[in-house]
């Protein structure tokens, strides 16, 4: 006996049962809604007992055409970039701690040989706009290397939105704006500097310092080093460039 079905749900869900059901089904479906437009306005249509066969083969046809194009390539993953020989990156990014109410800000220089020259991890309250977090944080990162008392970095962090805003030099954002005024009238100092966006897989050490902040009260820096716990991240930046 056939089966019942009390709903177009319930033949579709019979259809997906069957690996190849679903797409031959919608195949059917739409070679049917075709055939209803065209009989609604009088045109020449094809005889219900062929559709069947006739779906089958343009979707037959359309898998043969598109196989290729239709295998997934797997997603290429972002590495830590290193920058050239005469200048060093400062990668920065944040981290919301809702339970303390506060932000974790993280910031690492490194040279182009993948080396940490210096790290930062620092907790201060949370701002009254999110949308300026990424911008607090780059704020931060150009103070760093100001204090550090180096003078050219390219500035890498994770929020397109705000790299953009930066780079834009938006002064008249009413969120962010006097945070980019402040950044560039720091940088100006500088003998070399520039902003740049990266995934959050590029921003991986700066973030680990970001979330270490939790523990940093309010602040704490490394020379040369960072700390133990995040120690693997460092370890995917420097191997991602040998």
């Amino acid at each position: 006996m056939s089966p019942l079905f009390l709903s177009f749900v319930d033949l579709f869900w019979l259809a997906l049962q069957n690996s190849r059901g679903a797409e031959l089904f919608i195949t059917l479906c739409w070679f049917l809604w075709t055939r209803r437009n065209k009989s609604r306005v009088k045109e020449a249509v094809m005889l219900l007992e062929k559709l069947s066969d006739l779906a089958q083969q343009y979707l037959q046809e359309f898998q043969q055409l598109h196989g290729k194009s239709a295998i997934k390539q797997p997603p290429k993953q972002t590495i830590w970039k290193s920058p050239d020989s005469s200048t060093l990156k400062t990668n920065f990014d944040d981290a919301i701690f809702e339970d303390l109410d506060a932000i974790g800000i993280g910031v690492v220089v490194q040279n182009s040989s993948g080396e940490v020259l210096a790290a930062l991890s620092e907790i201060i309250p949370l701002p009254s706009s999110i949308v300026a977090l990424e911008t607090i944080a780059a704020q931060r990162a150009v103070i760093f290397l100001q204090e550090l008392g180096l003078g050219s970095s390219i500035f890498e962090g994770d929020s397109e939105t705000s790299i953009l805003a930066i780079k834009s030099q938006c002064f008249h954002h009413s969120l962010v704006g006097h945070l980019i005024k402040d950044i560039m009238s720091s940088v100006s100092s500088l003998n070399y500097f520039s902003f740049s966006h990266t995934c959050r897989q590029g921003n991986g050490l700066a973030y680990a310092l970001a979330r270490r902040a939790r523990f940093s009260f309010p602040i704490l820096v490394w020379m040369e080093s960072v700390p133990s716990s995040i120690h693997k991240h460092f370890i995917s930046n420097f191997l991602a460039i040998k």
